[in-house]
């Protein structure tokens, strides 16, 4: 099926609805609505984003736990310094 404008304004709409009703910040919505795989790009994302918030609020975004934010940001780390 092809996507028109109004296709792509009405995601964009349920998107902002998710946000004001769950208080989420967008990237966790999108994230969430995309249903995709935490891939490198994010997980370097994270690694710039503990520079300024917790495990937990990281967590949040990408809808993990913050135990698994903190295993994927240490194991990147490890392979950076090892690499």
């Amino acid at each position: 099926m092809i996507k028109t404008l109004s296709d792509g304004l009405e995601y964009n709409y349920c998107a902002l609805a998710i946000c004001i009703i769950t208080d989420w910040e967008p990237e966790k919505v999108f994230f969430k609505l995309e249903n995709r795989k935490v891939n490198s790009d994010d997980v370097e994302m994270m690694v710039r984003l503990k520079e300024t918030m917790t495990y937990k609020q990281i967590g949040e975004i990408y809808g993990m736990s913050d135990g698994a934010v903190e295993k994927r940001v240490s194991r990147y780390l490890k392979k950076k310094v090892a690499g």
